[in-house]
Formats: structure tokens, sequence, C-alpha cells
């Protein structure tokens, strides 16, 4: 089942069916992006009302920060493992309370982006295959 218009190439033109195929990519592409922008922002709205930021018991922040843990880390590790850890804990955070709804509206929001930017440069496309055949002509 195909979707859009249905135009058969002519003897003036014979690539009109290519760009109709093209204008069809193009209106498929951005009602992906908006659908997938919609979804997202709704869910990271939801997310973002739901989410509570208590801390977790498991990982006792006052031990992970005292002078002895950073001095092991140091001594088996060196900094890079303080380092190493750092950001470990940074994106373990991303995922937690009100920083999963910003993470979740931005990967949205670069996903649906991808999305828009392939439908213009499809449409920039089938508009520069069009001008080469006029000029052919």
């Amino acid at each position: 089942m195909k979707f859009g218009l249905k135009l058969y190439p002519s003897e003036r033109n014979p690539s009109s069916l290519i760009i109709a195929q093209d204008v069809n990519l193009k209106t498929r592409l951005r009602l992906v992006a908006t659908s997938i922008l919609f979804i997202g922002l709704v869910t990271a709205t939801f997310t973002y009302l739901r989410a509570t930021n208590q801390p977790d018991d498991s990982s006792n922040p006052d031990i992970q920060h005292s002078k002895r843990y950073v001095r092991s880390l140091r001594l088996y590790g060196g900094e890079l493992a303080i380092t190493e850890d750092e950001i470990c804990r940074w994106f373990k955070s991303l995922w937690q309370g009100t920083s999963l709804s910003y993470t979740i509206a931005c990967i949205t929001i670069l996903t649906s982006g991808g999305f828009f930017l392939t439908a213009h440069h499809v449409s920039a496309q089938a508009k520069g295959s069009n001008s080469n055949e006029r000029s052919e002509l």
C-alpha cells in the first residue's frame, strides 16, 4: 500500500513519478518527526510531573565523596579512576528524577530535528533534480 499521489511519467517529464515519490517521502518524514516530537515531549512532561528527586538508598553519597574513598580510588586507578567514577555517577543521575525528563526531551528534540533535517534535504534534492532536468530540455 502506497501513500500519496499516483503520478505516472509523461512524455514531457519522464521523472514526474520520481518527484512525486520524493514529495511523498518528505511528507512521511515530516509526519514521523512531528509524531516523535509530540510523543516525546508529552512523555517528558509526564515524567517531570511524576518524578521525585529522592536520593538512592543503595549508594551513600557521603561514603563516595569521603577522603578515604577518593584516596583508595587514586591509589588503585589514579586520577583517571576518579574522573571515570564522577562521569559514571553523572551519567547514572541522568536517568533518575527530573533529570530523566530533561534527558527524554533532549533526545526527542535531537531525533525529531534529524527527521526534519532529512525531510528538508529530500525536498532540496527534489528541487535540484527538477531544475537540472529543465535545463537539459
